[in-house]
This record gives structure tokens, sequence and C-alpha cells, in this order.
């Protein structure tokens, strides 16, 4: 009852189920043609060839007319043109809304059963490194902790310092010396 009212009738509802159909899963697959590549091709033949159902041809075929119509509009017009060629908008504003609905669906499948399953197989796996594990100062010694600290050492200065350590310069090139041109007005 509370899903109909707040699903049934309302827009949010209509815009959900608008946003989940092929059609707008074909538009994104057709904004993807504006790739150099072209993997609107690739959604295409996956869709005729391994379709399983006829919504994936749908959004294969809208999604590749969207993106061969794009095309063609951006020749003749600039300022699509110019939106086209830039980092790809449409997909850096579709796919932070994508991911957590596929999020909320791949948890919706999950039971209480199957967590509870996966509880308890953690829980016996602590249970088991408990029992086998041993007292591994023994195996530590001075030298292997200095040697590991030593390695850590330039990790702990700035990347700056670590790559040009003024300390480690012989002789600067503009410090050089040249006797041949040193004296080269008398006086």
């Amino acid at each position: 009852m509370i899903y109909s009212l707040v699903w049934g009738n309302s827009l949010v509802g209509f815009c959900v189920k608008i946003l989940n159909s092929a059609v707008v899963i074909g538009f994104y697959y057709g904004f993807l043609t504006t790739f150099s590549i072209g993997p609107s091709y690739l959604f295409l033949l996956q869709g005729q060839i391994l379709g399983k159902g006829s919504e994936t041809k749908i959004s294969a075929i809208t999604g590749f007319i969207t993106g061969q119509l794009m095309m063609f509009i951006s020749i003749y017009y600039a300022p699509l043109h110019l939106a086209l060629s830039r980092p790809h908008t449409i997909t850096v504003l579709t796919l932070p809304t994508l991911l957590p609905y596929y999020y909320i669906e791949e948890m919706m499948q999950y039971d209480d059963r199957d967590l509870e399953e996966v509880k308890d197989a953690i829980d016996w796996e602590k249970e088991e490194t408990n029992e086998e594990e041993e007292d591994i100062t023994v195996y530590l010694s001075d030298k292997k902790e200095n040697t590991f600290n030593k390695k850590l050492a330039p990790l702990e200065k700035s990347l700056v310092t670590t790559l040009f350590d003024y300390r480690k310069w012989n002789r600067p090139l503009r410090y050089i010396k040249n006797d041949h041109f040193e004296r080269v007005v008398r006086d």
C-alpha cells in the first residue's frame, strides 16, 4: 500500500519508469558514439546477435540511431560539436546516477539468509585463524627491522626532496669552471 502511494500515481514513479526503460538506455548507448572507436556499433551487434530479449535490441537500435543523429547534427551545429568534443558530460552525469540504482538493485536481490550465511562463513574463518596463530616475534630480528626502516626512509621525505636532493649533487654544471674562458680579456 505504501508502495502504491509513493510510486503509483506520482510524478516520481513516472520518472523512475521512464529512466528504467530501454529507450533511455539506448540514448545512453547513443551518446557513447561520440567516441572515435564507435562502441555503439559494438552495442548494436551485441544487441542483434546476443540479445536475449527485445529490450536489448530496442536499446541498441535506439542508441545507434541517436548517436548517428547527434554526430550528423554536430557537423552543422557548432555548439553541439564543441560540446561533443569536450569530455563526455553525459557520461559524467549519467554514471553517478546509474551506479546507486544498480547498487540498490543488487542489494535487493540478496535475502537476509544469504547475508547470514556469509557472516557465518566469515566467523568460521576467524575462529580457524585464531587457532593457528603463532608467536612470530621469534622470527623477527634487528637486522631485518633495520633494513626495512632503511627502505622506508626515502618515503618519509617529500617527493621534491627525494627527487632533487641537493646533497647528492657532486658539482652542478653552472659552477664548473673552464680555464679557457677565465682569462680571455687581458689587462
